[in-house]
């Protein structure tokens, strides 16, 4: 059974939906994951969702380096139509990995169960 950091969030015939906490504690940093049976290409498929960020404020305190920072990135998705970012995701503890592990193989299971 999970409990620790993961908690089931929905349920159906074909899809099980899971929500993994960072172990940072924030609740905008936690991690969605679905793990579907698609009929169509008889396939189980897991997808990740993640909200991800970007911020001003971890490049410099000072207003008018910040501002010229929002600049240059307003101007980069003007001209390019995207920015990249990136952002951790933190399973730290063993108990944290482990119900991790559960909720993958519990998920998988029911899905192929389902799939029959």
């Amino acid at each position: 059974m999970i409990s620790n950091n993961v908690m089931q969030i929905n349920d159906y015939d074909n899809a099980i939906f899971y929500r993994v906490a960072c172990a940072c504690g924030n609740n905008e940093c936690d991690c969605d994951i679905s793990l579907e049976y698609d009929k169509s290409i008889k396939t189980v498929s897991m997808i990740f969702y993640k909200n991800l960020y970007w911020n001003d404020h971890y490049t410099d305190k000072r207003f008018i380096t910040r501002w010229l920072s929002r600049l240059k990135v307003s101007l980069k998705v003007l001209f390019t139509g995207y920015i990249k970012v990136n952002e951790e995701f933190l399973i730290q503890s063993e108990e944290h990995i482990d119900n991790f592990i559960t909720a993958l193989q519990e998920g998988k299971e029911k899905i192929k169960k389902n799939k029959q």
